[in-house]
């Protein structure tokens, strides 16, 4: 039997809260949906937990290959008209398929439908960091694809899309690894209007602040630098995007520099931090560019070499705005 939406959850070794997201799911107001769950070869209690649940889901098992790998399985065997993901550890609440569906239904061009989520912790208490208690951003309609060229605003427990995106610009990335997702949501807006739901339809959980380890294990400033460069390269778009892709890609290596310099790969940090300077020259108006810029210089150059290093600097810059002017684009 065809369902409406195929839910798919990835899942490794989280029989923590595997139940709970399962639970989640089973409670939608509405029902047209099958629910589909790829172990990627958990060795904890996952299996035991899940297979519990018998014929009220679909119970896939694979060795591991991690979360793009058990996406891409699940895929492969829904049969919706619209996929919506959700990962192992986060939830949503009733409404919230109810809610997007009724958005595609009134806007068949829209590729894509997501909304707010809340924080919680491990035990699905909400929770607020400083003055943020969402996670998301109310970016919507034709230009989201610009947006979403400075990160990934869309909150991972919310996107439905059309199943029909997939078939037309393919799966996820196998290759990509924490940033998979994103890909996926470049593809679909540069071809299509997405929409926001402007309310928390979801609860994303946040563990621990593990994000330099995740960017270090998983080289997530490489891959961040690799997603834009392909978006921009892809859609036949450069022309339009020329000075926001120079300014994205800046963005996304200040923020590898400033990741490898807490992880005190200086190295890297100073290769990072010199081409997002020439890339946008904004950013040396930028007090924290230039207090790492100086730190950098002082840890990895003696000072017989700063002077050659500045003259090279000026060199680097003064050539990117020959170039800028010369095109008729400004910097």
């Amino acid at each position: 039997m065809t369902a409406n939406v195929s839910v798919i959850i990835p899942v490794y070794n989280c029989e923590r809260f595997i139940a709970e997201a399962v639970d989640s799911v089973l409670a939608q107001s509405f029902r047209d949906f099958e629910l589909i769950v790829v172990d990627d070869g958990s060795t904890d209690r996952t299996a035991e937990v899940v297979k519990s649940y018998g014929p009220r889901l679909t119970y896939i098992y694979q060795t591991n290959q991690e979360r793009s790998a058990a996406r891409n399985a699940g895929i492969r065997r829904a049969s919706g008209q619209y996929l919506a993901f959700l990962d192992a550890d986060d939830i949503w609440l009733p409404q919230k398929l109810e809610r997007q569906i009724e958005v595609f239904d009134r806007a068949p061009e829209i590729g894509l439908v997501h909304s707010w989520a809340y924080f919680i912790d491990g035990s699905s208490q909400r929770l607020t960091f400083g003055t943020r208690n969402l996670a998301g951003s109310p970016e919507a309609g034709n230009r989201a694809f610009e947006s979403l060229l400075f990160g990934n605003f869309i909150a991972s427990p919310t996107p439905v899309i059309r199943a029909q995106c997939v078939r037309e610009l393919g799966p996820f990335d196998e290759s990509l690894v924490h940033v998979e997702d994103w890909d996926m949501w470049l593809r679909i807006s540069a071809r299509y209007p997405i929409a926001f739901v402007p309310e928390p339809l979801a609860g994303y959980r946040i563990l621990r602040d593990d994000w330099l380890e995740k960017w270090e294990r998983y080289g997530v400033a490489e891959s961040s630098i690799m997603v834009v460069q392909r978006a921009c390269q892809s859609f036949g778009r450069q022309a339009s995007l020329g000075l926001l892709r120079r300014r994205a890609l800046a963005y996304h290596r200040w923020e590898a520099a400033r990741a490898n310099f807490k992880l005190g790969h200086f190295h890297l940090a100073r290769q990072h931090l010199f081409r997002a300077l020439v890339e946008d020259r904004a950013l040396w108006h930028h007090p924290h560019a230039k207090y790492m810029l100086v730190e950098l210089l002082l840890l990895l150059e003696p000072l017989s070499s700063l002077r050659r290093l500045r003259r090279r600097i000026i060199r680097l810059v003064g050539r990117k705005i020959h170039r800028s002017r010369g095109t008729q684009v400004r910097v």
